[in-house]
């Protein structure tokens, strides 16, 4: 085979391999995007899309902190070209209605797949919404838990408070049962010492 060839086929396979990592990038249930050195947006994919509601072509070549809700993002970029990759928690990005949303966000150093293979970041949000709903559910539980443990303390101590005075008071009918008997054969042994 000659060179020529050999290059030809190398450079559909890269070409066919290219467009195979995109399809995958476009349609992973991961939101992504990939990012500049400076926080420019090149690229997204449709979780990402979806998850902000803006369309393509209103986000590339908008700068990250365009949705970080309020979120300083050079630090984090700092932070990234200095370690490579950096994560973090508790961050919140705005979608297109203006609602924020509590994502947890990883950052990658990588190089783009252009000619000039400048580097860029991969960004993944990981959406904590859910995750936060369930902790609220959560605590909304525990407290409705802990409300029906204090109601069912004071059921209890009535209940047994209750249970005492029942204790008690048989106690007492029996002692008075016991008084009343006695006074009967009393009363029945004076009346046998009248008649004899």
């Amino acid at each position: 085979m000659k060179k020529e060839e050999k290059k030809s086929e190398n450079s559909q396979e890269d070409s066919s391999f290219k467009s195979y990592m995109e399809e995958i990038f476009y349609f992973l249930p991961l939101s992504l995007c990939i990012i500049d050195l400076n926080g420019v947006i090149k690229e997204t994919n449709y979780a990402f899309l979806k998850m902000t509601g803006y369309k393509k072509e209103e986000i590339i070549g908008e700068g990250v902190s365009f949705f970080l809700a309020g979120e300083e993002i050079e630090p984090f970029l700092d932070a990234a070209k200095e370690q490579g990759s950096v994560e973090k928690d508790k961050l919140r990005i705005s979608n297109k209605e203006g609602e924020t949303i509590p994502v947890k966000i990883f950052m990658r150093s990588c190089s783009c797949s252009s000619e000039k293979g400048e580097e860029c970041f991969f960004v993944s949000f990981f959406d904590m919404w859910e995750v936060e709903t369930k902790e609220k559910e959560l605590q909304r539980t525990r407290r409705k838990m802990k409300e029906k443990m204090r109601e069912m303390g004071k059921i209890n101590r009535l209940t047994v408070g209750r249970e005492l005075k029942m204790v008690e008071l048989k106690e007492k009918i029996k002692d008075l049962e016991e008084e009343i008997e006695k006074y009967k054969k009393e009363k029945e042994g004076q009346k046998e010492k009248k008649e004899s």
